[in-house]
């Protein structure tokens, strides 16, 4: 995977987020969202970025999570 095709899947990732925020977290709003991610990302990515935001959002914390490849930039 290169540079900008981690752009892409961080985008949209970001772009799901702020949907299912504006949507109360209801998923069934964000169809094209996650249709997009599932089609443009790694599984792998995917499943992540869901389990993280499970995560801060029961902890009650931000969910805006930025991969170590983001933050260095």
């Amino acid at each position: 995977m290169n540079n900008s095709q981690r752009k892409l899947c961080w985008k949209l990732r970001d772009l799901l987020y702020k949907c299912q925020e504006k949507n109360d977290e209801d998923n069934s709003k964000c169809t094209q969202e996650l249709e997009e991610l599932y089609k443009s990302c790694p599984i792998s990515w995917v499943k992540r970025y869901e389990n993280r935001r499970e995560f801060l959002l029961k902890r009650g914390k931000e969910t805006r999570f930025i991969p170590e490849e983001e933050e260095k930039e």
